[in-house]
């Protein structure tokens, strides 16, 4: 990530999937910066909130790519922790391309039950 904002001015979008607090660093220089962060992560009770705190979109994992709703009542698509920075009509759009994805049955679902392909 750090590599990519030193090749590329902001603003641009890095997409981060993780669900490691490790991480919450590098997201927090990259926003300071005026890079906007989007991070795909698994809700759950045990996800950090120092990596969510510091995303300027949070994801859901389980639901997004997986298809599953997970057990925490969270929105598919949010702005966490005090940066409210993103127009509402970009997260509305977001929300919305993934619900079309979900809903779209061409489109290839991950899953726990699903077999890996054999070369």
């Amino acid at each position: 990530m750090l590599a990519f904002a030193i090749d590329h001015d902001s603003p641009a979008t890095i997409i981060l999937i993780a669900g490691d607090r490790d991480y919450a660093y590098a997201m927090s220089t990259l926003r300071l910066r005026q890079y906007i962060v989007v991070l795909i992560m698994p809700s759950g009770p045990n996800t950090p909130q120092s990596l969510q705190s510091q995303a300027s979109v949070v994801i859901d994992w389980n639901y997004a790519i997986l298809g599953k709703r997970s057990e925490c009542d969270t929105p598919l698509v949010r702005q966490p922790g005090p940066y409210h920075d993103l127009d509402e009509d970009l997260i509305e759009r977001l929300t919305r391309e993934i619900w079309d994805s979900i809903e779209d049955p061409t489109v290839a679902r991950l899953s726990s039950s699903h077999s890996t392909a054999t070369a």
